[in-house]
């Protein structure tokens, strides 16, 4: 019964560390580790102390991160760059890298996170000059691909365009009277408005020789149109909602559209007059196709 309690505590004594350890014990690391052993518990290294451990680097960033940087911003924001060449970088990416990183110099402004973002961004700017170098280079040898071969961006140039449009427009107005074009001037006597408008068309009319039908609709004539025709049910066909209204006509294309309605200046009289003759092949096919 003595042994049987003895011999346990044997086992015990005989694993105790030895009091004064040789120097072949103490070159050994084991004594110098924390407690361990099928007896001690340890803590498993979790995700966050194991991404601490791993260094970050473009370079062994996910696929998935290049694919789709947005989802992997705080990664990005980590990330050193500063021995980097980000030239290289897909613009995506190198996007959202200058993003992150003045969020990250933002959230923690220091001299190392504001050098950071200023280095991401610097990069962006070297892209943006370098793109824009090689579209003014794509311009000056494709000429045809340039706006401004066609509309000059310089004072001297857009003076030289703005004649050259005049003097097309004038040849086209000039042109008008014999090309049957006339203008129907629907107004009333009584009309403030009207009165005002006929001085205008009178002068538009005059300039051009563009033939005006002035219709009333009141019966009464105007000191610039004294001998109007009067409404024999036009205005209803053309659905007239008020006066002045101003049509532009070409008889033998039975063409009619509305310039108009109230008073117009002699120039926008002149404008409406330009763009209604120039888009009159689309508009003639509007008109056919309802």
């Amino acid at each position: 019964m003595v042994c049987a309690v003895l011999a346990p505590v044997v086992v015990w004594a005989g694993s105790l560390p030895d009091k004064n350890p040789s120097s072949s014990q103490l070159a050994n690391p084991f004594y110098e580790r924390a407690r361990e052993g099928w007896f001690w518990y340890q803590d498993p290294i979790t995700e966050e102390e194991e991404a601490v451990q791993t260094p970050v680097t473009l370079g062994t960033l996910p696929l998935e991160a290049w694919l789709d940087p947005a989802k992997y911003r705080s990664l990005l924001k980590r990330v050193p760059i500063e021995q980097e060449d980000l030239s290289t970088l897909p613009a995506g990416m190198l996007r959202e890298l200058a993003s992150a990183k003045r969020e990250a110099a933002l959230d923690a402004p220091t001299p190392e996170t504001v050098k950071t973002y200023i280095i991401a961004q610097r990069a962006v700017f070297k892209r943006s000059e370098d793109f824009t170098s090689m579209w003014q280079l794509a311009m000056f040898t494709n000429p045809q691909l340039d706006f401004a071969t066609e509309h000059p961006t310089s004072q001297f140039g857009h003076d030289v365009e703005v004649q050259a449009t005049q003097e097309v427009d004038e040849r086209l107005l000039s042109s008008a009277r014999a090309n049957h074009v006339g203008l129907f001037f629907f107004f009333t006597s009584t009309c403030r408005f009207c009165q005002e408008q006929s001085k205008i068309l009178k002068l538009f009319s005059d300039t051009y020789r563009i033939e005006v039908f002035p219709v009333t609709l009141d019966g009464q004539g105007l000191k610039e149109f004294p001998k109007a025709a009067a409404d024999n049910g036009m205005a209803e066909r053309v659905s007239l909602q008020k006066v002045p209204t101003i049509y532009l006509a070409i008889p033998q294309e039975n063409f009619l559209v509305a310039i108009g309605s109230g008073v117009m200046t002699f120039n926008e009289l002149r404008e409406r007059v330009l763009t209604i003759l120039k888009q009159r092949p689309h508009l003639m096919t509007k008109a056919g196709d309802s």
